[in-house]
């Protein structure tokens, strides 16, 4: 007679067991999330935010140009950022929204990968479970679609920063484990460190993500072979792996000999601009507006991170040896505690807390949330089928509450497509309609304001670099200023520049959308408002803002009200 080992029945009824809970919990959230951007995919393809907005007009600039972030279009993330759209533009179509749709689609799945991944790698594959719920819950429906949804600087950084924070996780694994290799744990430090570099390369505050993978590194596990030595070599090969990221875009922009703009638009602007208006007073009335509107989901997530921490330091105690080996055995759920903090950290450092910021908080909060629950869940020392029950029975009411925040999405989705621009047809709306039936397709156009989704959406190439027309206005979203104040902010040279550029492109239309951008008209600033009386004529309203057309000569045409 076989044994249970050996009985094939037996071993596909463990591993039922043993992963089926896990798996269906991982299908249930790609389902989920595939019917979430699936709105905004279908019947049309739309953006959901004005950073999908200006990020594709600033891949329009880059395809026509030099490839080049702050040279071609100018904004202040990280380069990977747009390289990735302007390259995901150029392979889909420059003047659809589907490459933008499915770029983030891929983006909000490589999460989901990635988290369920940490979480089986860290913990176990009930923690697997429970981390790709939560993730799918947060991105889905607890962030607006704007945020949850949209392509951004943070998602982009994130994917790098959970892609290090598991390769750092598998070089920890024990020497005896069969899946490792000396070779292949100096490979995993070093490829760490080159994510970890593009994760900040995506987004600037992400960088915060490779020091709890340092601290790691030099902590070390409780390998025999674990020296003092072994562990200095680690850390050198993952800040070399580190530098190697950064000191590609730097050749990349001194050899375009661009890399005055690089330092200034990466670094020296938030530094000095961004972070202007940023004082004591203001930061403390931003974090009390916050737990306002969200004390319970931060008291939720720092419960669950506490828990994880206080479940780490009471088997560190119960240790018996040394404190250095016991603080080892928890490695991988100290570093996780350490990554939910830098998170809080990176998402509330600039005194904005702006919802897509949250996306680096969401990441490591649903890995968090997995290790945290998963001993209550499906403990350790359950049996098999135990740890089978208590697993399914929480995927199984996950999947049904995220059936009913599936309904609600779609309830809100169909509501909003009758008044909110956002979830409309991207070619009905009025200033879209303008521009199609008003230019040629050869025709540039230049909108002032946080409209630059008309560029895509209207098939008309920007007719400046300024598609993110903070930098010339001096406005900092969104602190009230003073107009003494906001000119002080203008980047030097900036407008000098825009001006440069709509002379030399000669743009056939010039949307004024102020409005949008704390009134701020483009007609408001004396240098600006004598280049549109001298070269444009003002011809009316659409959709509330004002839209001017380049003379063909010295007779305005008829205003076309």
């Amino acid at each position: 007679m076989n044994t249970a080992a050996e009985d094939p029945r037996a071993r596909r009824r463990e591993r039922l067991l043993g992963w089926g809970p896990t798996l269906l919990a991982l299908a249930v959230s790609v389902v989920v999330t595939l019917r979430a951007h699936a709105h905004f995919l279908f019947p049309y393809a739309a953006p959901v935010s004005n950073d999908e907005g200006y990020i594709s007009a600033l891949g329009l600039r880059m395809i026509r140009g030099h490839w080049l972030p702050y040279v071609d279009g100018v904004s202040q993330r990280g380069p990977i950022t747009y390289w990735l759209a302007a390259l995901a533009m150029r392979i889909g179509g420059m003047w659809s929204w589907i490459p933008i749709r499915v770029l983030a689609l891929l983006c909000a799945l490589s999460t989901l990968a990635l988290v369920f991944l940490l979480a089986l790698e860290l913990f176990s594959p009930a923690a697997a479970a429970i981390a790709v719920l939560v993730s799918t819950y947060f991105f889905t429906y607890e962030l607006n679609p704007w945020d949850g949804i949209g392509y951004n600087g943070e998602v982009v950084a994130m994917i790098f920063a959970l892609a290090s924070w598991l390769l750092v996780a598998r070089a920890m694994r024990p020497a005896d484990d069969p899946r490792g290799t000396v070779r292949r744990r100096d490979a995993h430090i070093l490829v760490a460190g080159v994510l970890a570099a593009c994760a900040g390369l995506s987004k600037q505050m992400a960088l915060i993500h490779a020091l709890p993978l340092a601290a790691w590194i030099v902590l070390g596990n409780n390998d025999p072979g674990s020296t003092r030595e072994s562990r200095a070599r680690a850390v050198i090969r993952f800040a070399l792996g580190s530098a190697i990221p950064f000191v590609v875009v730097v050749v990349i922009y001194a050899a375009s000999g661009h890399l005055k703009e690089f330092f200034y638009y990466f670094q020296r602007y938030g530094r000095e601009i961004f972070m202007a208006p940023v004082n004591l007073t203001s930061y403390r009335d931003k974090l009390k507006e916050q737990l306002d509107k969200y004390l319970f989901g931060i008291v939720v997530v720092g419960s669950l991170g506490w828990l994880l921490a206080a479940r780490v330091l009471r088997r560190v105690t119960d240790h018996e040896g040394p404190r250095w080996t016991g603080l080892r055995s928890q490695g991988g759920a100290l570093v996780t505690f350490l990554q939910l903090v830098g998170s809080v950290i990176g998402a509330s450092f600039t005194g904005r807390f702006f919802p897509h910021y949250l996306v680096e908080v969401f990441s490591v909060a649903a890995v968090v949330a997995g290790g945290a629950l998963a001993a209550s869940v499906a403990p350790s020392r359950a049996t098999l089928r135990g740890r089978f029950v208590g697993t399914l029975t929480l995927v199984l009411g996950a999947s049904a509450l995220l059936v009913i925040c599936a309904s609600n999405l779609s309830r809100n989705v169909r509501l909003r497509r009758e008044t909110d621009r956002w979830y409309q047809n991207p070619h009905t709306d009025p200033i879209v309609r303008y521009v199609l039936e008003r230019t040629d397709p050869g025709e540039r156009i230049f909108v002032w304001g946080f409209r630059a989704e008309t560029y895509v959406s209207s098939q008309r190439m920007p007719a400046s670099r300024f598609v993110y027309t903070v930098y010339p206005a001096g406005v900092v979203p969104w602190f009230q200023a003073t107009r003494d104040e906001e000119e002080r902010r203008v980047v030097p040279g900036s407008r000098e520049q825009l001006l440069a550029d709509l002379e030399r492109e000669r743009p056939e239309l010039i949307i004024d959308a102020g409005r949008t951008m704390s009134g701020r008209y483009m007609y408001n600033y004396p240098q600006l408002r004598a280049y549109l009386d001298r070269g444009y004529c003002f011809m009316r309203y659409v959709d509330g803002e004002p839209v001017y057309r380049r003379r063909h000569g010295d007779i305005c045409p008829p205003a076309d009200y």
